[in-house]
């Protein structure tokens, strides 16, 4: 439509409703809380406003929404590391276990008193000169109850060899014919017969602390036993290769038969100075059994005294 004469045209420009908050209100109150630097642009008019004025006006805006979006980016990223960062730390003390406690310590920790390796495959443990009383022990490394009573009073007795009041000698043998328990029981008596002299008790003791489950194949196995002897302080290629080669595991067996036969039958068989003893006794029963109490002495009588 062509214009009318006498009207002047003028370019349309939206106009706000007055009670409806302008399109920046809220980008607006984000920003300045205690109110906006400029005026939010509202017109009820029809007044023009400068082309310059309004590409001032939407520079800021979009600088407003760039900072917006940089400062949301940031907080989320912050938030989802913090999150990361507690959800690790939760699943690791969810999952990660607590380190297990120390072993207690098991037997007697010495010193020890001297060890003699007999031709009989058994081993004296006493201080020189020391030749009553004479404890036997008759025992196998893979036997639970023999574990059980040198866990109680095995410590005991080394002890008091040490101190010279009694003199130990122990018969290790296998008491077992059937699997696994059989092999389980060769490899560690043949292993202990591969220690030396001065290391033979702590060996001892340390195939006892480990003695494997009764249902345990390869248990005591030859890796094992190295192992267990170097915390013994058995160190060197000998001792290495006498428990792979297993060289003395073919002596195992006479040795056993001929202790059986002679009417070994309980695990472990005790004997002090020949006369058996019960296997439940406890560390108190066995030192008053190997230190009975010294006889009181009746005081001389005066001469010249007579009656009781």
């Amino acid at each position: 439509m062509a214009p009318q004469p006498g009207r002047r045209l003028t370019r349309s420009i939206a106009v706000t409703d007055p009670k409806r908050p302008a399109p920046e209100a809220d980008l607006d109150a984000a920003l300045w809380p205690d109110g906006p630097a400029t005026t939010p642009l509202v017109t009820a008019s029809v007044t023009r406003i400068p082309a310059r004025d309004r590409i001032r006006v939407m520079r800021k805006r979009s600088a407003r929404r760039r900072r917006i979006r940089v400062l949301a980016i940031s907080t989320g990223v912050v938030v989802l590391a913090a999150a990361t960062a507690v959800g690790v730390v939760s699943l690791r003390g969810r999952h990660t276990p607590a380190p297990a406690p120390p072993p207690a310590p098991f037997g007697y920790m010495g010193p020890y008193a001297p060890v003699t390796l007999n031709a009989d495959n058994s081993v004296t443990m006493a201080r020189p000169g020391v030749s009553k009383p004479v404890l036997d022990v008759y025992e196998d490394f893979q036997c639970p109850a023999c574990r059980a009573f040198e866990k109680s009073d095995g410590a005991l007795l080394q002890q008091l060899a040490d101190q010279g009041k009694v003199k130990v000698v122990y018969y290790p043998f296998t008491d077992y014919s059937g699997e696994p328990q059989l092999d389980n029981s060769v490899r560690a008596w043949a292993a202990a017969k591969c220690a030396p002299p001065d290391r033979w008790v702590k060996f001892h003791n340390a195939l006892y602390a480990s003695q494997p489950a009764q249902t345990t194949s390869d248990g005591f196995s030859v890796s094992q036993l190295v192992q267990l002897g170097e915390q013994a302080g058995i160190t060197g290629p000998a001792f290495t290769h006498c428990v792979q080669s297993q060289q003395y595991a073919a002596q195992d067996a006479p040795l056993s038969n001929q202790i059986i036969n002679a009417g070994v039958s309980t695990m472990p068989a005790l004997t002090l100075n020949g006369k058996v003893l019960g296997n439940s006794l406890t560390p108190a029963t066995l030192r008053k059994l190997i230190l009975p109490p010294a006889k009181k002495s009746r005081p001389d009588k005066p001469k010249g005294v007579t009656g009781v």
